[in-house]
């Protein structure tokens, strides 16, 4: 035997003994062999001999261990081994490696159940966890990722969240994938029209009437907060739009008056006529009894954090930051008999009393009285219908559902007017601060009701209706619309409705619609969007280099990664980043950009730092087959870096000469590509340079044309808006000319960028998702005039693969040991910001339920 031929057999010999020592502790080893003819009777532990099981091909490309060849045969169990000293010399000779024989019956076990996406990397993870130490045992590192990724997958049924696609055989590419995205719910239905003359308001006033200054009819007290045990159960449901938003619950077991929200916390009177008031960003409650009895009603006005409270018959206004109250006690107010009243309608602070002799109004420190009385609704010709009043709106019951009136001005002689009929029986309705989208509440939920657009949507509620069975119902809205508050019988809802109000659904809600209705695949070299279509340069498959079984033996002891499977199919996106670029925003942003490719135009976006113009460049590249040229600009860029270079020595044969730069090259590219100018705000100077090529895809260099095709050559541009705080110039009006496409590409919408993070990691939990998503979105407001750098999603990513690799450690430390800009610029008002941010969203709740905020 040859020396060189000897030193092979001698460390093939030595890794196989390496390999026997490794394994020798684990029961139950089994072989499995590299040749299909092989089929020998290996030692599986002291006593038994097993003979050689070989992988179904299937299940050995899930595990990264390729086609084998061997034939499937079932395990056997035998006599005993009476020389397994031979063993070692059998398995060199065969060719033949051993693992526990837990790995094999995982692989076995997952590859039936195949309910798991059909990846490397998750079965590299199935196979891990097998050799993992038992309980109880001593266990080192961090917690095996891809096992909490199973779980996640397992249980997507219950969890709300989308379960993925089944695997594509071949190509996932070829089919719109699931996404962790809730479902866009409830959709939106028409609502009849309205068909009734206007109804009349009467008010016989005689006139306003000074009662005097404040100080003067009260008197000042002090009111006592006492900590109180109340807390509100998330019943969320599942797998919808509203998801991202909450809906809370809670019974009042000292009975219920009503309930209204004051700022961002949610009050509540309860039986004892005590008021209730709960902060949900502390999970506390406090309790409040007012000076002078009882409290019969309450309102909180919609500008401050003050309350007017009816108690013991005495109105009085108090201030929950200072825990002041003003009590009006003089005989002028108190004789007036109180019936209702309401926080005033204009910017200020104040309410609307209606009592036996008008309307009194306590506003900027004043008493007055509007006297007269009574007040009706009535009809010019014909009868007036049973109306039941609701603030400024009045409830018509009919066959179809519920008819709503509106009292427009509230002046005598106001028009009544007939807004459209709902097809529920309505308990009562309440107007956005805009007035434009209203809001009501049936036993089924709340219906938001765009009265202008005669459409509405249901959301609804588990137990409204049993709550509101034959009970009164109060309904307050905040400022903005997105929160609602209904009080029922002895229960209090919340609904946070997130994004899905009637401004987000304009732009979020009517993606989303687009979106569900247009999937995008890419198939027989057509990249597909509903009906649109784009051609795409089909990778060449890359042939996958041969490795012997010992190899991919190690690629798993060693945790290598194999090859890709993707890689091998030709396939240009990984699968996760196919999902990626499937989320609503960013497939409507690569639709605009393909027709615009279409058409032969070059785009343009613009955007904030971070929110991903340059990383859809790159994908979009991958989408469609063309290679990225991508050009980056700074303050000193001029006209002459696009287009050459200089070169010296053996590159220029010993010779100063010049190299096609970026621009160029792309230019030159017969095969075409998408030539990325990325940041064109920065240049100090005029890129003039640019104008004529990409208005005719040409240049003229020593006698000759470089040029491309418009078919094949393509252009994206990208820059940050050009106002504070951002620096830099505009393009000039030439050049941005050039680009017939000008396209927003920003940071997603908040479900999609929390879809993004469980999209990448599985196992992260969907709350973690949501208030990562909330935290970042709370800091890029104060980028970057507080704040040196955005919270980008990739530090979001980075975040949770901590979060997910190392579960017991302290989320805020992960949070700010990857998002520290404190080592950047030393402030004491940035570290105050993300302090802010962090405990106002409760990272620590959300990771570890009872962990306590640091």
């Amino acid at each position: 035997m040859s020396d060189t031929r000897f030193c092979a057999f001698f460390k093939r010999v030595s890794a196989v003994l390496l390999c026997l020592v490794i394994l020798a502790g684990a029961p139950g080893s089994i072989a499995i062999a590299a040749a299909a003819e092989t089929n020998l009777k290996l030692s599986a532990a002291p006593g038994y001999v097993k003979v050689l099981p070989a992988l179904p091909n299937a299940i050995n490309a899930r595990a990264g261990l390729g086609d084998t060849g061997i034939p499937a045969v079932p395990i056997v169990n035998e006599g005993p081994v009476r020389e397994p000293r031979m063993v070692p010399s059998i398995l060199e000779a065969a060719g033949v490696i051993t693992v526990p024989e837990t790995l094999l019956q995982r692989i076995q076990a997952e590859a039936a159940a195949q309910s798991a996406p059909n990846s490397a990397l998750e079965s590299a993870g199935a196979l891990e966890k097998s050799a993992a130490p038992p309980s109880g045992g001593a266990a080192s590192g961090p917690v095996d990722i891809k096992e909490k990724q199973d779980q996640v997958y397992a249980g997507a049924a219950n969890s709300g969240v989308a379960s993925p696609a089944a695997a594509v055989s071949g190509n996932y590419l070829e089919s719109a994938p699931a996404l962790p995205l809730p479902r866009l719910k409830p959709g939106w239905q028409e609502s009849a029209a309205p068909s009734a003359p206007d109804l009349k308001y009467r008010f016989d006033g005689t006139g306003l009437k000074d009662i005097g200054d404040e100080s003067a009819l009260s008197v000042n007290e002090t009111i006592k907060p006492e900590t109180a045990a109340n807390t509100f159960k998330d019943i969320t449901p599942d797998n919808e739009a509203l998801s991202y938003g909450k809906r809370l619950y809670m019974e009042v077991k000292n009975g219920l008056k009503e309930a209204r929200m004051v700022g961002g916390r949610v009050a509540w009177t309860d039986a004892e006529g005590k008021l209730n008031l709960y902060n949900p960003y502390k999970d506390e409650t406090t309790v409040i009894a007012a000076p002078m009895g009882a409290i019969e009603k309450f309102v909180s006005s919609p500008h401050s954090d003050k309350l007017y409270v009816v108690a013991g018959g005495h109105l009085q206004k108090w201030d929950l930051d200072t825990n002041k109250a003003v009590v009006l006690l003089d005989d002028k107010v108190t004789s007036l008999g109180i019936h209702d009243f309401s926080a005033l309608r204009s910017s200020e602070d104040g309410i609307e009393v209606k009592t036996d002799k008008g309307h009194l109004f306590w506003t900027k420190g004043k008493v007055a009285l509007f006297e007269g009385g009574p007040e009706e609704v009535y009809a010019d010709k014909g009868v007036v219908p049973t109306l039941r009043q609701s603030g400024e709106f009045y409830i018509e019951k009919t066959g179809q559902g519920s008819r709503v009136w509106r009292n427009t001005l509230g002046g005598s002689g106001a028009a009544v007017t007939d807004l459209g009929t709902l097809p529920f029986d309505v308990k009562t309705v309440q107007a956005t601060q805009g007035r434009d989208t209203l809001f009501a509440v049936t036993d089924q939920g709340v219906i938001e009701w765009d009265v202008a657009g005669r459409r509405f949507r249901l959301f609804e509620i588990e137990g409204l209706k049993k709550a509101i069975l034959g009970r009164n119902v109060t309904l307050d809205l905040s400022l903005n619309g997105r929160h609602a508050l209904v009080a029922a019988g002895e229960k209090i809802f919340s609904i946070d409705f997130g994004d899905s109000t009637r401004d987000a659904e304009s732009n979020e809600s009517k993606v989303r619609s687009w979106s569900e209705e247009n999937p995008m695949t890419i198939k027989d070299g057509v990249l597909s969007i509903g009906d649109f279509s784009f051609p795409v340069q089909t990778r060449k498959p890359e042939a996958a280099a041969q490795r012997t079984a010992w190899q991919k033996f190690w690629d798993l002891v060693l945790r290598r990664k194999p090859q890709a499977q993707e890689q091998k199919q030709g396939l240009a996106l990984s699968e996760e980043d196919w999902k990626a670029v499937n989320l609503p925003t960013n497939k409507w942003a690569i639709y605009q950009t393909l027709k615009g490719f279409t058409l032969g135009q070059h785009v343009l976006y613009i955007g904030e730092t971070g929110g991903g113009k340059t990383w859809m460049a790159d994908k979009l590249s991958k989408l469609i087959g063309r290679k990225l040229y991508m050009v980056s600009f700074t303050e000193y860029t001029k006209n002459q870096d696009l287009l050459f270079a200089r070169t010296f020595g053996e590159e220029g044969k010993n010779k100063t000469g010049k190299t096609f730069e970026t621009v160029l090259q792309w230019l030159s590219d017969a095969e075409g590509g998408i030539l990325l100018l990325d940041e064109m705000h920065k240049p100090l100077e005029g890129i003039a340079a640019l104008n004529n090529i990409l208005q005719n895809l040409k240049y003229h260099m020593n006698g000759r044309d470089i040029s491309g095709d418009k078919k094949t050559h393509f252009v994206v541009g990208t820059m940050n808006p050009v106002k504070p705080p951002y620096k830099g110039e505009p393009p000039s009006g030439e050049l941005s000319s050039r680009f017939g496409v000008t396209l927003e590409v920003n940071y997603l919408p908040r479900a999609e960028e929390a879809a993004l993070l469980k999209i990448f990691y599985p196992a992260v939990k969907q709350e973690v998702a949501k208030r990562l998503v909330d935290i970042a979105n709370d800091l890029r407001k104060v980028y970057p005039d507080l704040l040196p750098l955005p919270v980008a999603p990739r530090t979001l990513l980075q975040i949770v693969a901590k979060l997910v690799a190392f579960p017991h450690d302290d989320p805020i430390e992960a949070f700010k040991t990857t998002y520290n800009p404190s080592s950047i610029v030393q402030d004491p008002s940035i570290i105050e910001a993300i302090q802010k941010a962090l405990a106002a969203h409760d990272l620590a709740g959300a990771v570890n339920p009872g962990q306590k905020k640091k």
